[in-house]
């Protein structure tokens, strides 16, 4: 089985045996499957000519690169490459292992020099001194995923430390070998790939920061700008957003703060605020009497996974409200699709009954039959209709003929068509129709819209005197429609204007609450505005603007 190793560097004997084992039959898995700050890391072990060692998950699994290979001598490699870690040095597990434990438990890094760590290799057991530190290395949660060593062995600088209390030159070059080990050290903060600053002394003075720091924060700004200066006084712009006190109570407490997906404004280069969203870890930095002195601060980025994770809670809440707006269309629909239907069924009935009976019927008995099953058919037809139109808005599908139209002249026509039903219902139509408005506009739309009101005005205020006005203004046509019915209370107005939004109480009124939510788009349709003004108790008047055009020649 192809094992992708593409994190790896090329090159090396130790990166060269683990692409020899078979990680598929390992506790760990195959490396495709293995955790990205693993690999991360990894990738800068295996790159690095500083001797490294990594322990990672709960079984302690090691890794190690080509420099570390001479501390090993002869015993333990390559057997050590990938086995647990209490397997590989039980002989000086009681040493390290709790403080593999402060790191896994706390995050708590550790710094040893010239540590004397007795180990097993060429055959024997022999006194070896190191200089070396213990960090976390945090998964993609957070969590402390592994323990990383950065060390150098320096049981010969020991050795030659103790005969060089007789010699000041070979004292001085042990120190110097000290130095290159924390230069070695100090370059790999540099390089690292996650964000790295030191701050020392409770006013949080920045004492280190590599370029991954300034270039993920602060893009582009100079070093300089942090250096030597408080946080305070550094970054004034975090001010209010809680990063102060997290310091404050970090080198107070000693306690090490980790933050996952917290919000972060700062400013630029360019002198542009960023907002971003920050992974990080403040651990307190002890001198050499335990006491704190300073903090390590490690952080990166994860704006695009907030982001990504928003995304999908929106997704997740857009699909809740479209099951509900379904059951809720579905449940309203059947009802009143059931009801003319039902009368329709009632009707055709009596009908056969009639000619069943062969009789002679009134003419008038047999014109309100008919007329009735004709009215049943024609909401019917408008239920439909409105469905139709719901599904072309959701699909941007509503089509639109626009022409060249005399508004008032259309206006007088539907009220005129009207006038019957609304003297049927006992609702005294008034006009008001200023002559001669023209507009770009599609008359079959336009009569949707003013049946709409026409309707609501005979289902909610009949008996009740109506009046139909039409003004043109600045360059707009205002048509309304007022009753006198109950009123709208104004934090329903809007409301009302919605998909299956009524008026009134739904027991009280048919109808499915479609037709201004469908009037609103067709309104919007032409670039104009549609609304309602209403008190309770002192009538309604519906209106809605259209843009008008100067002649209609």
């Amino acid at each position: 089985m192809r094992q992708d190793f593409s994190f790896l560097p090329l090159g090396g004997e130790t990166g060269a045996l683990v692409r020899t084992i078979d990680w598929s039959r390992h506790a760990l898995g195959a490396p495709d499957h293995w955790p990205i700050a693993l690999k991360i890391t990894l990738g800068t072990i295996f790159g690095s000519r500083h001797p490294m060692f990594l322990w990672w998950g709960p079984d302690l699994i090691q890794f190690y690169n080509d420099a570390y290979l001479p501390s090993f001598g002869k015993g333990k490699h390559p057997l050590a490459m990938g086995q647990r870690g209490v397997e590989c040095w039980p002989e000086i597990w009681p040493i390290i292992f709790p403080q593999i434990q402060d790191v896994l438990n706390e995050g708590k890094p550790s710094w040893n020099e010239n540590q004397l760590v007795p180990i097993f290799r060429n055959g024997q057991i022999e006194d070896v001194y190191w200089t070396y530190g213990y960090s976390a290395v945090l998964d993609e949660k957070g969590n402390v995923g592994g323990v990383l060593v950065v060390c150098t062995e320096t049981t010969q600088q020991v050795v030659a430390l103790k005969e060089l209390q007789r010699s000041e030159a070979n004292l001085r070059r042990s120190e110097a070998e000290v130095q290159f080990a924390r230069r070695e050290l100090l370059s790999f903060l540099t390089q690292a790939p996650i964000g790295i600053a030191i701050l020392s002394g409770p006013e949080h003075v920045y004492t280190f920061v590599n370029p991954t720091f300034m270039s993920l924060l602060f893009g582009g700004r100079p070093e300089t700008h942090l250096l030597h200066k408080s946080v305070r006084k550094a970054l004034p712009e975090i001010k209010g957003q809680g990063f102060y006190e997290l310091l404050d109570e970090v080198y107070q407490t000693g306690r090490p703060f980790h933050g996952a997906k917290l919000r972060l404004s700062v400013i630029q280069a360019s002198g542009v605020g960023k907002e971003m969203y920050i992974n990080f870890t403040y651990q307190a930095k002890r001198d050499a009497n335990g006491k704190v002195d300073g903090i390590l601060a490690v952080v990166y980025e994860v704006t695009d996974q907030v982001n990504e994770q928003k995304e999908i809670e929106l997704l997740a809440e857009n699909l809740r409200s479209a099951i509900v707006a379904r059951d809720t269309f579905l449940g309203i629909a059947s009802h009143e699709l059931n009801t003319p239907l039902t009368s329709l069924k009632l009707q055709a009935q009596m009908n056969k009954r009639m000619l069943e009976r062969q009789g002679n019927f009134p003419p008038e008995k047999v014109k309100k039959l008919l007329d009735t099953t004709l009215a049943q058919t024609e909401r019917l037809g408008r239920l439909v209709n409105d469905m139709l139109d719901v599904s072309r808005i959701s699909s941007g599908k509503l089509a639109m003929d626009f022409a060249k139209t005399n508004l008032s002249q259309l206006v007088h026509d539907i009220l005129e068509r009207f006038s019957p039903q609304l003297e049927t219902a006992g609702c005294e139509l008034s006009l008001e129709i200023q002559p001669d408005i023209w507009a770009e506009l599609d008359a079959a739309r336009v009569e949707q819209v003013l049946t709409n009101f026409i309707t609501n005005a005979l289902k909610y205020a009949p008996g009740k005197p109506v009046l139909a006005t039409l003004t043109q203004a600045e360059g707009r046509a205002k048509v309304s429609l007022r009753d006198s019915g109950k009123g709208i209370a104004l934090q329903h107005q809007e409301r009302i204007f919605g998909q299956f939004e009524r008026a009134g109480p739904v027991n009280e009124v048919n109808g499915m609450g479609l037709g201004l939510y469908i009037s609103k788009q067709i309104v919007q349709e032409h670039k104009g505005r549609i609304y309602v003004e209403s008190e309770p108790g002192q009538g309604s008047t519906f209106s809605f603007e259209l843009p008008t055009i100067a002649t209609s020649l």
